[in-house]
């Protein structure tokens, strides 16, 4: 009797530890990679077989880690983004400021300076609002910051300025005439920015020349930029 008792505890134990075990194991390898995530490893993921009984504990930690990786990785593309952006109106800064000291600037020059460092200061000071207020580019409805400008005279005057920050270029600037005072429903500040930052590159490696368009192709305006050093093109579309 008694060693039918002590048959049936190690059995129900043999048991009990062939369905604990891969359980435990499961939970364990959990706990690394919850660890290991935590302490900056990103990439770790969960590895349990599907028919793991916490497999979809699994699944459901290696989704929060995917949006984890993407939020960081996002903001680390936002900050990047932001600095970029800033570096045009600053340089734009210092570039106006000291050609308003220098003895060859003509008086119609130096106003185009004073209007260049107004504009930079409103630029900056609308980049700074617009990260404070980041939040609002979150709900895929909101146009708020969208308006009716006559994005053609605004490109111009970019245009107007590139050509004095970089006169050692050649830059040509085609404007579709059908875009002339025509108004579109944009956010005019960010394509402004796109157009400065390709701008910027175009300046980095053309060796001579840049040419720039803003034409209409079937329903689309569409934003050219190329440079001469290695053929670039650059566009951006609006619709």
């Amino acid at each position: 009797m008694t060693l039918i008792f002590i048959i049936f505890i190690v059995s129900v134990s043999v048991c009990m530890f062939i369905w604990v075990y891969p359980l435990w194991r499961d939970l364990k390898r959990l706990s690394v990679t919850a660890d290991n995530f935590g302490n900056g490893y990103l990439t770790q993921r969960a590895e349990l077989s599907k028919t793991s009984v916490i497999a979809r504990l699994g699944r459901s930690f290696n989704q929060m880690a995917d949006r984890i990786e993407k939020l960081i990785q996002g903001q680390k593309e936002l900050t990047n983004a932001i600095a970029h952006d800033l570096r045009t109106p600053l340089y734009r800064l210092r570039f106006a400021f000291e050609m308003l000291h220098s003895q060859d600037a003509t008086e119609k020059e130096q106003q185009r300076y004073r209007n260049s460092i107004n504009t930079s200061i409103d630029d900056l000071d609308h980049l700074i609002n617009q990260t404070l207020i980041l939040s609002r580019y979150n709900r895929a409805m909101d146009i708020s910051h969208f308006s009716d400008c006559d994005l053609a005279n605004k490109i111009t005057d970019e245009i107007d300025h590139y050509r004095l920050e970089h006169r050692a270029l050649m830059v040509d600037f085609y404007l579709c005439p059908g875009l002339e005072s025509r108004l579109l429903f944009v956010d005019n500040r960010a394509l402004l920015r796109a157009l400065n930052n390709l701008l910027s590159n175009a300046a980095r490696y053309a060796q001579k020349k840049v040419k720039i368009s803003f034409n209409i192709d079937n329903t689309n305006c569409v934003l050219t930029i190329e440079d001469d050093e290695q053929y670039n093109t650059y566009q951006d579309k609006i619709d």
